[in-house]
């Protein structure tokens, strides 16, 4: 069973456009057998809560170094806004070593993984 965390929760429902994407990520991962969210991390503590309420998270944080270090993900999803990327990325890495594959290719040379052709 994969280890999912999920940053960048967002208010979720139906009309808030891009504010719901961490909603989906956090559907689409509580319908696969073969993962379990077990973190998730935004700066708004409402959407925090409503979020770990309704995907029943473990470890919660507005802090994502806090968060990846409690929860220990295999998989995480970033979203938030395409800006933040980068330095997400790099959190990462500091709490959990090189990562293996990396879908958002922005920022991707910055945090030394290489070029966008080495990333998903």
């Amino acid at each position: 069973m994969y280890r999912v965390a999920v940053i960048g929760c967002g208010k979720g429902g139906e009309g808030v456009g891009a504010h719901s994407i961490g909603h989906a990520h956090g559907r689409h991962w509580s319908r696969c057998d073969y993962a379990k969210i077990v973190g998730a991390c935004d700066l708004n503590a409402e959407n925090l809560a409503s979020y770990v309420k309704n995907f029943e998270v473990e470890f919660a944080s507005d802090s994502a170094a806090d968060m990846l270090a409690r929860a220990k993900p295999d998989i995480v999803s970033i979203c938030t806004y395409a800006g933040s990327h980068a330095d997400l990325v790099e959190a990462l890495r500091e709490v959990r070593g090189q990562g293996r594959l990396l879908r958002k290719t922005d920022g991707a040379q910055r945090v030394g993984i290489g070029s966008d052709r080495d990333c998903l």
